[in-house]
């Protein structure tokens, strides 16, 4: 990979599937195994990495400019709800049909509408071979949208869970 930054990638694109992936670089399973699969999958420019909150909305952003109609986010429920909330706030309406790769500590989401392997999802995503499309109901107040409501502490416990143990897996 090159010095070129992802926003700087973007602004380069040419629009050619109308189609971006949006990965989370912090995600629990966004591994270079991923990212260099995904990049076979499409093109090297449609998978943008993401590090940040505001590296997404700025993602989100240029993508509507550039007439993208799908958008197909890898990470779990806090990535999600961050590009749904991003979305929410910059339009009147949803101008992008979402996709879904299961990569996230939190799942819920992908869960409920069927997700499963990444590798197979993104390649049927690609390839308008996903059986089922679903309308999500999104509740929430002029600045945030949700799925569900909750607190965060599931991830939370998972992931004190998951170091106590990586702590003690030789003892």
């Amino acid at each position: 990979m090159d010095n070129t930054t992802e926003p700087d990638r973007l602004s380069q694109k040419k629009v050619k599937n109308k189609i971006a992936i949006i990965l989370n670089r912090n995600a629990k399973k966004v591994s270079k195994h991923y990212i260099q699969t995904f990049e076979k999958l499409a093109s090297k420019y449609d998978v943008l990495l993401s590090s940040s909150s505001q590296e997404t909305e700025t993602f989100i952003k240029k993508l509507a400019q550039q007439g993208i109609h799908t958008i197909i986010a890898g990470g779990g429920d806090g990535t999600l709800m961050n590009i749904f909330n991003t979305i929410h706030r910059e339009y009147n309406h949803f101008p992008f049909r979402m996709g879904i790769l299961k990569l996230g500590t939190g799942n819920a989401l992908a869960n409920l509408i069927g997700a499963n392997d990444p590798d197979i999802d993104l390649h049927k995503m690609l390839h308008n071979e996903y059986e089922n499309t679903y309308r999500l109901p999104l509740i929430g107040d002029e600045q945030n949208t949700f799925f569900f409501g909750g607190l965060g502490l599931d991830a939370q416990i998972l992931n004190d869970y998951m170091a106590l143990k990586d702590t003690y897996k030789n003892t």
